[in-house]
């Protein structure tokens, strides 16, 4: 019996253009935040989802990543420009969750973008 060959699809790797060009597109200032954890964070769309503003820490410039691939929590660096962006979007909430959005809804999104 003949073996099927496997079509490879690879991922594409946004770049700083993609980067620039989506802060380009944005209007609200959840879109942006978002756009720039992305970019200066590099999670994925599910741990994304997962966060709450009381995950972030602005003094240390760090988002905190409760359960990671491995199941451990870990520390996620945020650039100056995503600590920015987030205050705006943050405002005064105190708790609740960061962005408020679904995975499907990160994806388009940033698709849209």
């Amino acid at each position: 019996m003949p073996l099927t060959k496997e079509v490879l699809h690879p991922q594409e790797t946004a770049i700083e253009a993609d980067y620039k060009a989506a802060l380009t597109k944005v209007l609200a200032a959840r879109d942006k935040a978002l756009i720039e954890v992305l970019w200066s964070c590099g999670l994925r769309r599910s741990k994304i989802a997962l966060l709450a503003i009381e995950d972030v820490n602005f003094y240390e410039g760090f988002l905190v990543v409760r359960t990671s691939k491995t199941g451990k929590p870990r520390i996620a660096p945020l650039s100056p420009s995503a600590r920015h962006a987030l205050r705006k979007h943050i405002g005064k909430r105190a708790q609740g969750s960061l962005f408020g959005m679904t995975t499907n809804a990160i994806t388009d999104c940033v698709c849209n973008a």
